[in-house]
């Protein structure tokens, strides 16, 4: 099946290659790699939340499978579940610690999506000692550097109390998405529960 749809994709029939691919992942409904190439195509034909349950799905059947934990934080990205998109990022650097893109799209996510510059400076830090020899190592050193705060920022010189309380900013999404925001909050509920601070 898999091969029918690369047969398909380079004679450039898209019909034929999403009917090869949804096949495979009916009939071959346990092999991960079957719903992880469905969901790549659906991905690329910016079917986003398609693509983030075949991701899902793969993930289901195989853990440790990092392109597919890869597969979904691409597509939770563009659904803007940010959070399904950190727990890709971060399984897919577990399961495949060698993959600079894993690390390098954690750090971006926190840094351009989340707004949170302290664990994306850690993030960057983190990518510019594992991967030297990558082209965006230099990207990261800079990242790194004015994200970090400053030294005179770490020893302030007005009392703490006198400082007003700093507040998260999150950038406006352009759309709501009340599913991440549900399983958002059930997880916060959860770790309230198990006091797990």
């Amino acid at each position: 099946f898999l091969q029918a749809a690369a047969d398909a994709a380079k004679n450039q029939k898209k019909n034929l290659q999403e009917n090869a691919l949804k096949t495979a992942a009916k009939v071959c409904f346990d092999q991960p790699r079957a719903h992880y190439e469905l969901g790549r195509f659906l991905l690329d034909q910016k079917k986003a939340e398609a693509a983030l349950k075949s991701f899902k799905q793969a993930i289901v059947l195989s853990r440790d499978y990092a392109p597919a934990h890869m597969g979904m934080a691409e597509a939770a990205l563009q659904t803007g579940e940010y959070d399904a998109a950190s727990v890709g990022y971060k399984e897919a650097v577990k399961a495949d610690p060698q993959n600079p893109d894993a690390l390098w799209g954690l750090a971006v996510l926190y840094d351009e999506r989340l707004e949170l510059s302290e664990n994306a400076a850690k993030f960057y830090r983190e990518f510019q000692k594992q991967f030297p020899g990558d082209p965006r190592v230099l990207q990261a050193a800079e990242r790194a550097e004015k994200l970090a705060p400053s030294s005179a920022s770490s020893q302030p010189t007005v009392a703490p109390i006198a400082q007003p309380a700093r507040r998260i900013q999150y950038k406006k999404q352009g759309m709501r998405n009340t599913s991440a925001a549900i399983q958002a909050f059930n997880r916060g509920t959860v770790y309230q529960q198990q006091k797990d601070w």
